[in-house]
């Protein structure tokens, strides 16, 4: 059998120096010129029902941080239209609402 040959070496010139900031999405996405922080302070407040009690507040954030780690997922869970109705099923149950 033929050998396969080795994939190419990376040059100096390919690597970034370690002294190069790069920085991360969160710091990215944080940018006070995005305004993204006003817009998730303004989801917040819609999800918790403009409540400041403890109780919505963290459910509210919970449903922020599990849409955005379902979403970002490679892996495929579930077919899209099955995804959706699951990820919506789940966020009204942990925002203690129900379909009506």
């Amino acid at each position: 059998a033929a050998a396969t040959p080795d994939p190419p070496s990376r040059s100096d010139a390919d690597e970034i120096p370690s002294r190069t900031y790069l920085p991360t999405s969160v710091e990215m996405s944080c940018h006070e010129d995005l305004g993204v922080m006003e817009l998730a302070d303004g989801l917040l407040d819609a999800l918790a029902g403009r409540s400041r009690q403890a109780p919505a507040r963290v459910a509210a954030w919970m449903v922020l941080g599990a849409v955005f780690i379902t979403s970002a997922s490679d892996e495929e869970v579930a077919p899209d239209e099955v995804l959706r109705a699951e990820m919506i099923r789940s966020a009204l149950r942990t925002l203690d609402h129900t379909l009506s």
